[in-house]
């Protein structure tokens, strides 16, 4: 599902913006990540996503 959703908005963004497809051979990698969180809110995670760079041991990379 994941794929035809990447390849479905590629195909969308490279008719609207003509230059994205002169500088890239694909719009989406080949990798896609999935996760299942149980029973919390979606505030709560976007919460997690919106602060992951802040987390001790993802500064230590940056």
């Amino acid at each position: 599902m994941a794929n035809q959703l990447k390849g479905f908005t590629g195909r969308v963004l490279r008719v609207e913006f003509p230059q994205v497809h002169s500088r890239l051979v694909t719009v989406w990698s080949r990798s896609c990540g999935v996760a299942v969180v149980g029973a919390v809110s979606a505030d709560t995670v976007r919460r997690y996503i919106d602060t992951q760079y802040e987390r001790p041991w993802h500064r230590q990379r940056l």
